[in-house]
């Protein structure tokens, strides 16, 4: 299982998926909430959370890969480059509604 999220514009501009594993990392990053119950949100809404999750993440390295998941699920090193995505992804279309699907 894992988390779908998508930023729609009459189509899907941007659509990523992740595994649920890395919840809490999302959550000691401030940004579960953007992340999971963003539904009919527009990009640009959640983009500073993000932000200011990621920057959190790469100050904290070592504390976040504490929280990799044992079984390779879920890993620090897969979560930093797909959050930089779905960020540039938000800045690309700051107006597109997003669509979370778990």
């Amino acid at each position: 299982m894992g988390l779908d999220i998508s930023l729609v514009k009459k189509e899907y501009v941007v659509e990523q998926n992740i595994t649920h594993n890395l919840n809490h990392m999302w959550k000691k990053a401030g940004i579960y909430d953007a992340l999971y119950n963003s539904e009919g949100c527009e990009a640009q809404e959640i983009l500073p959370i993000l932000i200011d999750g990621l920057a959190d993440m790469v100050a904290n390295k070592e504390e976040y890969e504490k929280l990799n998941s044992p079984n390779g699920w879920g890993l620090y090193e897969n979560a930093v480059p797909w959050l930089i995505e779905l960020i540039q992804g938000c800045k690309d279309y700051p107006d597109s509604v997003i669509e979370v699907s778990r």
